[in-house]
C-alpha cells in the first residue's frame, strides 16, 4: 500500500485518513466501498467524502479553479466542509 511506502521514506510521517474523491453516493457500491475502506486498510475514512461532478472537468477547462468556478457546486462545499473540519472554527468563513 502506498501509505506503507511513504512511512518508509518518512518515518515521522502522520497520516490523518483517507479521502474518497469521486465519490457517487447513488451506488449501492460506491456505499459499500466507503464503508469498508476504515475496517480494511486500518485508517480512517476523512469526511465528507468528495461527491463525483461534472464541475470537477469544467473548472481546469476553464483556466479556474472549481471554487472560482461554482461555489455552491457539491464538490465545492465538501472541501469547505472538509477544510473547516481540519483546521478548525476559525475558518468558519472560509
Amino acid at each position: 500500500m502506498t501509505i506503507d511506502v511513504v512511512g518508509i521514506t518518512n518515518p515521522n510521517l502522520r497520516i490523518l485518513g483517507v479521502l474518497p474523491t469521486l465519490y457517487d453516493g447513488r451506488t449501492a457500491h460506491s456505499r459499500e466501498v466507503l464503508a469498508d475502506i476504515s475496517q480494511r486498510y486500518g485508517v480512517d475514512v476523512l469526511e465528507p467524502a468528495i461527491p463525483r461532478t461534472i464541475r470537477f472537468a469544467e473548472a481546469p477547462a476553464a483556466g479556474r479553479t472549481l471554487l472560482a468556478t461554482d461555489s455552491a457546486s457539491k464538490g465545492a462545499k465538501a472541501y469547505r466542509k472538509l477544510a473547516k473540519s481540519l483546521l478548525g472554527p476559525e475558518f468558519a468563513n472560509f
